[in-house]
């Protein structure tokens, strides 16, 4: 049978255990939003927690995750206004070592004389696809004959280094002049360029593959090219059009409506100048109008000595007279 004495001691354990429960709740209270599980694939992962203060006045925060792989803040402020809620923010990076385990870690956080912990998970994956990323730009040179260069921007977001290889390019003419760089060595969060030389001899217009050998994989990305003259677009794409690639292909809708396009392009342009031809004939084959004759002269038809009989002169009446006139004085 519980004694009075007994009844108060146990009161006392209960409202302490309480006190502290209460204490301790308030004491993470502030920390909120932090993940369950986060999970790192390869490459440098993020995520975040959010802290309150719920004081009346200003505190300065401290925070620091517990974990065995290397972690860094991006986003830590180091005071919490009043009423304010905060964001912090943590990047995870890769180990290889931890891949395929899952490991417990703590966020440590400090309010002012609050303090706090809570615990996640952070799993270890392997990644899924290059860690490097390519981003491909296309250059122009007119110096020593047109000269194309494609620039392979890569970015490691790893924190080992990658080997990244241009293995192959497709899709432009086999006649083309290709010069393919060395493997290059992209080491942690580091960029380089990769650039290929093409030397074009021929008009083209289109689309380029180019296939990335990155550790253990394939890479694929395209690429719009252009090559040959700029004012000569029609010839480009007849040439580009009857190639011996494309020959050797069944040809899409859309090329056989540029086919009859161009057919009848050309019908046209054959019956413009055959218009033009017969119309500058016509024109060179009139004869001049003949002049107007005065009224008051009069035709006739006269047969003289060393003249042909069909010839017509002008006969005026007054000259006529006075050349009898002057051969009667005579």
């Amino acid at each position: 049978m519980l004694t009075s004495e007994k009844m108060g001691f146990l009161g006392k354990n209960v409202l302490a255990l309480a006190f502290f429960l209460l204490l301790f709740s308030e004491a993470s209270a502030f920390i909120s939003e932090l993940p369950g599980t986060v999970t790192v694939k390869g490459i440098p992962t993020e995520f975040y927690f959010k802290v309150t203060n719920d004081d009346i006045v200003d505190r300065p925060l401290e925070v620091e995750v517990l974990a065995p792989a290397e972690t860094e803040f991006l986003e830590q402020p180091g005071i919490v206004g009043a009423g304010r809620t905060e964001r912090v923010t943590v990047r995870v990076f890769p180990e290889s070592t931890l891949n395929g385990k899952e490991i417990t870690a703590t966020v440590s956080a400090k309010l002012g004389k609050r303090a706090a912990e809570k615990n996640f998970k952070i799993s270890f994956e392997r990644a899924l696809s290059c860690p490097v990323s390519i981003d491909l730009s296309l250059n122009k040179s007119q110096e020593n004959g047109e000269k194309l260069f494609v620039v392979a921007a890569l970015k490691n977001s790893s924190v080992s280094s990658e080997e990244v290889e241009l293995a192959k390019i497709s899709g432009l003419p086999e006649s083309w002049g290709i010069e393919l760089p060395n493997a290059v060595s992209v080491g942690r969060l580091e960029q380089k360029n990769l650039t290929v030389t093409i030397t074009p001899n021929s008009a083209f217009e289109g689309e380029a593959e180019l296939l990335f050998k990155c550790g253990d994989f394939i890479e694929k990305r395209s690429l719009n090219v252009s090559a040959g003259s700029e004012g000569n677009n029609f010839f480009s794409g007849l040439a580009s059009l009857f190639s011996f690639e494309q020959l050797n292909r069944p040809f899409e809708f859309s090329e056989l409506e540029l086919l009859l396009d161009i057919a009848l392009v050309l019908i046209a342009a054959v019956l413009l100048i055959a218009f033009i031809a017969r119309f500058v004939r016509k024109i060179g084959g009139e004869k001049p109008a003949k002049p107007e004759t005065n009224t008051a002269s009069v035709q006739r038809h006269e047969v003289r000595a060393g003249r042909p009989r069909d010839k017509f002169e002008t006969y005026n009446p007054r000259l006529e007279e006075l050349k009898e006139r002057i051969q009667g004085k005579k």
